[in-house]
């Protein structure tokens, strides 16, 4: 019955232009082939690689996590030509400096499967189309990633010198 549905034609998504944190496109080497990131951050990531953000300050939600699937949608649907980009080219990286307890959770409880493959790397699995990774820098390995662990207001020392030294 029509009583109990509310019908909104064209309704916008946005009050800003969708936006993209961070595109990383690989490019090819000599050979035509796709170069290999070969760190614990880069390994997941193919052709087309979609990057998310959060400040140190900020959690990161399930909002979060959906937005940036989307974005990866979006940036894929949008293309010129039809399947010019194509699913298996893609990849979603969600950084943040804290462990996302809740999204985790909220993840979990849908039925997807969260797996620490590196110190501070979450790899996302399930009914996903494309390969997601949650980096909680924070956790990461400071012999390895001191560059992105210099990116928090808590900084330890440590980190800053290795980051210089580097």
């Amino acid at each position: 019955s029509s009583e109990y549905l509310e019908i909104i034609q064209e309704y916008g998504l946005s009050k800003e232009p969708l936006r993209i944190d961070l595109l990383i496109v690989k490019k090819t080497d000599k050979d035509n082939k796709l170069v290999d990131i070969k760190n614990e951050i880069g390994h997941i990531m193919r052709k087309y690689n979609i990057i998310e953000y959060k400040s140190p300050e900020d959690c990161m939600t399930i909002d979060d996590f959906c937005k940036t699937l989307a974005y990866a949608l979006l940036y894929k649907g949008l293309s010129k030509r039809v399947n010019q980009i194509q699913l298996e080219e893609l990849t979603v990286s969600l950084f943040c400096q804290r462990y996302p307890k809740k999204m985790f959770k909220m993840l979990k409880a849908q039925g997807y499967c969260i797996k620490e493959i590196y110190s501070g790397i979450y790899y996302i699995t399930g009914n996903i189309p494309i390969p997601m990774q949650v980096v909680v820098i924070s956790r990461l390995s400071p012999e390895k990633h001191s560059s992105l662990r210099v990116l928090s207001n808590k900084a330890k020392k440590d980190d800053i010198k290795r980051f210089i030294h580097e």
